[in-house]
């Protein structure tokens, strides 16, 4: 259930949008090995969304989710760290 609930929160679906709500969705979904949940987590320790700005646990999550085989992540993280100037992931 939680993987049809996250986006909702996220975006405001039918439903007052909450990005704290959001952020444990992707959390949980990233604890479970859902790369789209660990690349969520990782955008939201760089962006400063609900949480300090992180850079090595966004890092972790990036790596995590590339790790799995999430190609998509290798380069989401790529683009988020260059964007903010910071060095960029890697596998």
């Amino acid at each position: 259930m939680v993987i049809h609930l996250y986006p909702v929160s996220k975006m405001g679906i039918g439903v007052v949008r909450d990005l704290r709500k959001a952020f444990v969705y992707y959390q949980k979904l990233a604890e479970i090995g859902n790369t789209a949940g660990m690349s969520n987590v990782g955008y939201y320790y760089v962006h400063r969304i609900i949480v300090e700005t992180n850079i090595c646990k966004a890092r972790m999550y990036y790596q995590k989710a590339v790790k799995i085989g999430d190609i998509y992540a290798l380069d989401l993280g790529k683009i988020v760290f260059q964007k903010n100037g910071l060095q960029e992931v890697s596998p």
